[in-house]
């Protein structure tokens, strides 16, 4: 033990601050920190005496750190306030779990076994730095050794693990790293709040005894593909956004993801959960690993298998910034949302505008049927709504007073209806000519026709996409077969069996369907489905990481964005930063039992920059409470509609459009956009400040500029500041 406690301290010697680095290098990912205080102050400040055993490590905006060398534990002062935010409980009979900054799973090599190993019982060695100070974590038993940056920031701390200096020289190797578990951990019921991104976002008070449930985990940006379930218990929202966040009493912090949201989760815990406090952390998976079947998965003799991801560690380097903020339960929600606002601001820079739109449609154009000809089955387009029977529609909604409509197309292309994947989206015959197509545009106006294009599924080979060669595969080199869900069974649709395109080859059809768009039907946008709400790795030879994945998205969308309106569907954080619309966004999280309220943390970031469209209302068994649901969670309305009611197949994609009919829902229609366009009036562009719950069932959102909307959700009228709001209503206050 002496000897392998020698080895791995001189290699610590040798890569601390001002040496050489013997680390694996990492893959070619952009990884950039900024410096700027996303968080606004003014004036200059003083740090209070340090705590008992610690000492001043550095001074930077509002912001002091004290830290221990031997521990490496560290304590941050809000000087504003004087609030002070430990590393780890400052209860020193605290457990080992609860002193630790760092959890850490590692497999065992031999027995396939994953086990969690603590930093408490660890060897540190740290030393100060320029802005805060460097810590090893070597656990001398597995034989590896972490390093961990922390330094300080204006307006908080930003903690950076170097993944290419990670030491591994025995048999454990590690799988996923946990950063700051327990970073500002509250305890004794505090009148205050967790926030996890799932969904549109929601919170988790900790005000209650919440001991019967389970923690919350969350993938960022959806689980991995690598092992596709033949049945889900339930259907679960994405966590959309890289970030998490802590409300107490006094003060409160945001965390982000800043890099390495491709393989982070988030946790979040309340008190007597999995210990004494509610706290929340983001862990990151330095390796995948998946479940395989040798032999006939339907065979008794079949055995299951795990595979673990081999080779030296691929991941970048990991980030985690936490922006310290003088907030109170009540504004709580609001600063964070502040704060994401800037720091999305900041990152996606200019994007080309969209024109705003009052309304959203999406419409089916047709579906394939196998049917005898000339004596062979082949497939043919069987029409739903065609471009002149979609203009009809539109101009029947113009006269009743609906304007400002957009219109998604979806279902018209040839080789996307048979199953394959092409960057032309030329129309089939059936659904109607380019010229019909072009008069649908000219009738909604430049931009308001949007073409689906979905340059990430597909089923069959041809044009130049075949399955072996061109969909990811999984650590075991075998293709990945997906299956949709049949609604309310939560059971896999095994005649319906579709691949992920590879992110390079998904990146080529997106820029080529815009290139065909400029050229063919140069007043339309292109709704980009999949690329951007689909996040996946690809271990085929030269395959693509998560991180690569999404840096190819991020590049692709970006470049698009400097000259037109990018429009996608249930973005993520990365997508959405250079989306001038968001279409299909959720109006609430998974609904887990300890999951409090949802709120509209996903719009409050985005909204005043882009535009947020809900998705379709008339999927909703209950459309008038969906309908209210989209103003409350500050978004604009949306509908799937059909020319005429039809049968449709049960196929995946199709039973949205059921009982979709325009004879059944222009009424509707008509009559919700007559009550929304006063408040889109009022609202567009506006900034969505906060959002409270004001009643029981009565919410208020705050807009910049002093504007309230009021949104009425319970039986009853109920007033407040003398407005009366009417039940299952909403009143703009300005």
């Amino acid at each position: 033990m002496k000897q392998i406690c020698a080895g791995i301290l001189a290699v610590l010697l040798l890569i601390l601050p001002g040496c050489s680095s013997a680390g694996t290098a990492p893959p070619t990912v952009n990884i950039s920190f900024s410096e700027r205080a996303y968080v606004s102050y003014s004036g200059e400040y003083q740090p209070g005496p340090a705590p008992e055993g610690m000492e001043l490590a550095v001074q930077k905006g509002y912001m002091a750190m004290y830290f221990q060398p031997e521990t490496a534990d560290f304590v941050l002062e809000d000087m504003r306030t004087g609030k002070r935010y430990y590393s780890v409980s400052p209860n020193a009979d605290g457990s080992t779990q609860e002193r630790s900054h760092l959890l850490v799973e590692d497999v065992d090599l031999e027995s396939d076994s994953l086990k969690t190993k603590y930093s408490a019982n660890a060897n540190v060695t740290a030393q100060k730095t320029e802005n805060g100070f460097q810590a090893w974590y070597a656990f001398m038993e597995e034989k590896y050794a972490i390093p961990v940056e922390y330094s300080l920031c204006e307006d908080g701390l930003r903690v950076r693990i170097r993944c290419g200096q990670i030491l591994e020289q025995g048999n454990n190797q590690i799988f996923s790293v946990s950063l700051l578990p327990f970073f500002y951990a509250q305890s004794g019921h505090p009148d205050g709040f967790i926030l996890v991104p799932d969904g549109s976002g929601a919170i988790i008070r900790l005000d209650a005894d919440k001991t019967t449930y389970s923690p919350y985990t969350g993938s960022l940006y959806g689980d991995s593909y690598l092992a596709p379930e033949d049945y889900v218990s339930s259907v679960t929202e994405n966590c959309l956004l890289p970030f998490t966040g802590m409300q107490g009493e006094t003060g409160g912090f945001l965390a982000m993801a800043e890099n390495g949201a491709a393989n982070g989760n988030v946790f979040a815990a309340a008190e007597g959960q999995d210990s004494r406090y509610s706290h929340t952390y983001f862990t990151f998976d330095l390796r995948q690993r998946q479940n395989a079947v040798i032999g006939n998965p339907e065979s008794a003799n079949a055995k299951t298998v795990v595979i673990n991801e081999s080779g030296p560690i691929r991941t970048t380097d990991i980030s985690v910034r936490y922006f310290l903020l003088d907030s109170t339960p009540e504004n709580g929600l609001a600063k964070m949302a502040e704060t994401a606002r800037n720091i999305t601001t900041d990152q996606a820079g200019e994007i080309s505008a969209a024109v705003d739109s009052a309304l959203y449609l999406t419409t089916l154009g047709g579906f394939t049927v196998e049917q005898p000809v000339l004596g062979f089955r082949t497939k043919v387009t069987r029409t739903v709504t065609s471009f002149e029977a979609a203009a009809d529609m539109v101009k029947q909604l113009q006269e009743d007073g609906v304007d400002q409509i957009s219109l998604i197309y979806t279902g018209y292309n040839r080789t996307a209806l048979r199953g394959g994947l092409t960057g032309k989206l030329k129309p089939d015959r059936a659904v109607g000519s380019l010229g019909e197509l072009s008069a649908l545009s000219e009738l909604l106006g430049p931009q308001r026709l949007l073409m689906t294009a979905n340059p990430v599924t597909f089923q069959k080979n041809g044009s130049g996409i075949s399955k072996n060669r061109s969909a990811i595969h999984d650590l075991n080199k075998a293709v990945i077969t997906f299956y949709p869900y049949k609604r309310n069974t939560f059971q896999a649709n095994k005649n319906a069996g579709y691949y992920l395109l590879k992110t390079d080859l998904a990146a080529e059809l997106t820029c080529q369907s815009v290139e065909w768009l400029a050229q063919k039907l140069p007043n339309a946008g292109l709704m980009i489905a999949g690329f951007g709400e689909k996040l996946y790795g690809d271990y085929s030879q030269n395959g693509y990481t998560r991180e690569q994945a999404l840096q190819n998205v991020r590049d692709t969308l970006r470049q698009m964005s400097e000259t037109r309106s990018v429009y996608t569907q249930e973005a993520y954080y990365d997508a959405a930063l250079y989306s001038s619309v968001i279409v299909n966004a959720p109006a609430s999280s998974s609904g887990y039992d300890i999951l409090d309220e949802n709120v509209p943390f996903y719009q409050m970031v985005f909204s005043g920059i882009r535009q947020i469209v809900s998705r379709p209302i008339n999927w909703s068994g209950d459309p008038e409470q969906a309908f209210l649901n989209c103003i409350r969670f500050g978004m604009v309305p949306h509908y799937e509609l059909i020319a005429q009611e039809q049968e449709l197949p049960g196929s995946y994609g199709l039973e949205s459009f059921h009982a979709a009919a325009f004879s059944a829902w222009g009424p509707e229609i008509t009559e919700h956009f007559r009550q929304y366009l006063p408040v889109f009036q009022v609202i567009n562009g506006r900034t969505l400040l906060n959002y409270q719950t004001v009643g029981e069932k009565l919410y208020q959102l705050t807009y910049s500029g002093g504007v309230r909307l009021l949104v009425n959700q319970s039986e009853k009228a109920i007033q407040l500041e003398g407005h009366t709001v009417e039940p299952d209503s909403f009143a703009v206050i300005q």
